[in-house]
């Protein structure tokens, strides 16, 4: 199927995290593939939800803004070796004024503050297990502990640890369509609790050279951790056991020559320990490198 490949490593993104599945269970010919800038910027306010086992509630005191930007790469190692990489970049800031939380609020208000740093960088292997009819393939990713915390104003940039993710995929495609399916199971550092995630996604192309995409990501939190998330709490930016089911709709499109853009909006349910986000959305332009 032209093009598949391409459009499932450009168009995917988790809907209120940033980790990135790449590709489906389609790998890169020896010497081909892909390189994205992607973005996007959000607010949320809401509250600090506890877990889904002790559910308690305490209202954020400040809105959180936060502006994501990413460069994603995936590189065909051998026929069967397909390198996955991504290196993330944050800006967070809280607001000038303080909410009118209806639930227990945080009794010490922290300060307006704000936080520039790197994200989690990662580097993951994936090798084809299926190749005839319906697809499977294995990847194994690992995560860097490359993030910063202000922890006068309560923003993380990334989680405070290095992690790690085996993964299977799982999908197929016709003529103008395909679908796919992961699933994983990511095993965090530094006492965070363990989380199964992945995405499905089914795309169908209505016009030439582009494709419309109904995406879902999910987390469920095993609920384990026992991190000490510090004043993350009351910004909950990437807190321990953190779960959600995000939704959404993608626009894929081919330019002339190497290049595509992507968009997408996103929404979302079961949101634990990440505010209130009622949507998001994402851009990215890509190059395919073809030998």
């Amino acid at each position: 199927m032209k093009n598949l490949k391409q459009v499932l490593g450009l168009a995917i993104l988790i809907g209120f995290t940033t980790n990135v599945f790449g590709g489906g269970p389609w790998l890169e010919k020896k010497g081909n593939g892909y390189f994205q800038i992607g973005g996007n910027s959000k607010v949320w306010d809401g509250r600090y939800q506890g877990t889904y086992s002790n559910t308690f509630y305490r209202d954020l005191n400040r809105k959180v803004r936060e502006s994501f930007v990413s460069a994603y790469a995936e590189y065909g190692l051998t026929s069967k070796i397909t390198l996955v990489g991504e290196l993330p970049f944050r800006q967070q800031s809280t607001s000038n004024d303080l909410l009118n939380g209806t639930d227990s609020t945080f009794s010490t208000v922290l300060p307006k503050g704000s936080l520039v740093g790197w994200g989690n960088p990662s580097l993951g292997m994936k090798i084809p297990l299926k190749t005839d009819g319906l697809k499977m393939a294995a990847q194994l990713r690992y995560w860097f502990n490359a993030s910063s915390y202000n922890a006068t104003a309560g923003l993380r940039s990334d989680y405070d640890a290095a992690s790690i993710m085996p993964s299977i995929f799982i999908g197929n495609s016709g003529n103008k369509h395909y679908w796919s399916f992961d699933a994983g199971f990511l095993i965090r550092g530094n006492n965070y609790g363990e989380s199964i995630m992945g995405n499905g996604q089914y795309g169908y192309s209505f016009w030439e050279n582009g494709y419309l995409i109904i995406d879902m990501n999910y987390v469920f939190t095993l609920e384990n951790g026992t991190h000490d998330d510090g004043t993350a709490v009351q910004t909950a930016t990437f807190l321990d056991n953190q779960g959600y089911v995000s939704y959404g709709l993608k626009w894929y499109q081919k330019l002339s020559g190497p290049f595509s853009f992507n968009v997408a909006a996103y929404s979302g349910f079961a949101v634990v320990n990440q505010g209130t986000q009622p949507g998001g959305i994402f851009g990215g332009f890509a190059y395919e490198l073809k030998k």
